[in-house]
């Protein structure tokens, strides 16, 4: 009886330690399907906002604590009219704890980024410049005092994520 609770403690254990494996080279596989998304990315941020977007490298990351996310090598926003980027971040990327979501709980593990570079342009009426931009709400979209469910009965974890940032320089300058 003994040793064949032992057999099954074997395959059991190795099982394991052959999908977590797995697991952590997942990234391996996904990366070039995730990268080949790029370029559709950075056509849906042009419609939607009119930003040229620049993105250099998607992959996809995992780590040993059962978390996985997305990983972009460099990115630039540059408003329609302007030759200069607003917003440029090195190697910025998240990731979402896998365990939790077990427990219909979604829960933000760690957020980074290398270097942040931001320059906000105020308007002479004391608005953002960027906002002009971004998609204005409708009437039938606005915000309700009744607070909005996640679907599948879903929760937001309030568990606050690692957040890790090297370098950021941010910049405030007037529009003429």
């Amino acid at each position: 009886m003994s040793n064949k609770l032992k057999k099954v403690g074997f395959v059991v254990g190795y099982t394991l330690l052959g999908l977590y494996v797995l697991f952590l080279a997942l990234p391996l596989i996904l990366s070039p399907i995730a990268n080949s998304y790029k370029g559709d990315i950075e056509k849906i941020v042009k419609e939607s906002t009119g930003f040229e977007t620049k993105i250099d490298k998607i992959s996809v990351v995992t780590s040993w604590n059962l978390s996985a996310g997305a990983k972009v090598g460099e990115i630039s926003l540059t408003l329609p009219n302007s030759k200069k980027s607003f917003f440029s971040a090195k190697n910025v990327g998240g990731k979402l704890a896998l365990l939790p979501i077990f427990a219909r709980k979604i829960q933000i593990d760690s957020v980074f980024a290398d270097n942040i570079l931001a320059d906000i342009a105020i308007k002479k009426d004391g608005g953002l410049l960027l906002l002009d931009y971004l998609p204005k709400q409708s009437k039938a979209s606005q915000p309700t005092s009744e607070p909005i469910s996640m679907p599948l009965g879903i929760k937001l974890s309030n568990h606050l994520p690692t957040v890790n940032v090297k370098a950021y320089k941010v910049g405030l300058s007037d529009v003429q």
